[in-house]
C-alpha cells in the first residue's frame, strides 16, 4: 500500500500501474474489464510490442512494495 502512495504522491501511478500489470500478466493479455476501467482514468496498459512493459524503470525511489514491485 505504501508503494502505491507513494506513486501518486510523486506523480508516477500511472507508471506503477503499468509495471504491476506487466508482471502480473508478462504476455500482455490483459483482461477487458481491467482495460475499460483504466481508459476511464487515462491509464493505458502497455503491451509486450508497445515498449520495454517489463523491464519499465519507475525512477525516483528505491521501495520495494509488498508485492515485490520496485517503485
Amino acid at each position: 500500500m505504501r508503494s502505491i502512495q507513494l506513486s501518486i504522491k510523486e506523480d508516477r501511478f500511472p507508471a506503477f500501474v503499468q509495471k504491476f500489470f506487466s508482471i502480473r500478466h508478462p504476455d500482455g493479455h490483459y483482461p477487458e474489464w481491467v482495460i475499460q476501467a483504466l481508459d476511464k482514468v487515462n491509464i493505458t496498459l502497455l503491451h509486450n510490442s508497445d515498449s520495454q512493459s517489463n523491464k519499465l524503470d519507475i525512477a525516483g525511489s528505491d521501495h520495494i512494495g509488498q508485492d515485490g514491485i520496485k517503485v
